[in-house]
């Protein structure tokens, strides 16, 4: 992640970038929060499972369409010299998003969806983090895998299973296409 690399990216001069930008902190803060825009507020369809769906999507849609994935990559690579960054992205980005998400599961809580004592943290940890490792793994990211994804987490989530569909709870594991 160079000053160098973006302005060529950008086709113009260093000095161009330096003019708009004072610090790489402050090109890194500016492509942060662009890709932040980009998600609006999380849903309230009335079903968090049907908001936490709409979210992971939203999720997807901006990572991989945007500078999203590729954004995180040159992030990380730049920790060890600049941790700053990587902490302002958390603070501006990543930190926000899941607060989002553990309210969407909140409301579910509070609307008898979601069992009181399942752990929301680890839930959005495990559906976010599907999209992560589908994405380095190089396999098909679609609407439907997230919702497979979300049926998936769901089952130990959910206040009363009995809300699945029978074909949900029936589905065998190798009915999902790979």
């Amino acid at each position: 992640m160079s000053v160098e690399q973006v302005a060529s990216e950008a086709g113009v001069g260093k000095t161009t970038i330096y003019r708009r930008y004072a610090s790489k902190k402050e090109l890194a803060a500016a492509a942060i929060n662009a890709v932040r825009e980009d998600w609006g507020p999380p849903p309230d369809t009335g079903s968090a499972r049907t908001d936490i769906v709409e979210m992971l999507v939203q999720n997807q849609v901006a990572l991989e369409h945007g500078p999203g994935f590729a954004m995180i990559g040159a992030l990380l690579v730049e920790a060890r010299r600049n941790p700053a960054l990587i902490e302002y992205f958390r603070d501006r980005f990543t930190r926000p998003r899941r607060k989002e998400a553990l309210m969407v599961m909140q409301r579910g809580v509070e609307r008898g969806e979601i069992r009181a004592d399942a752990d929301l943290d680890i839930a959005v940890q495990a559906m976010v983090g599907a999209i992560f490792i589908r994405h380095i793994w190089g396999a098909d990211e679609s609407r439907e895998r997230i919702e497979q994804t979300v049926e998936l987490v769901w089952r130990g989530l959910a206040a009363n299973p009995r809300t699945l569909t029978d074909g949900e709870l029936n589905r065998q594991p190798s009915e999902h296409p790979h």
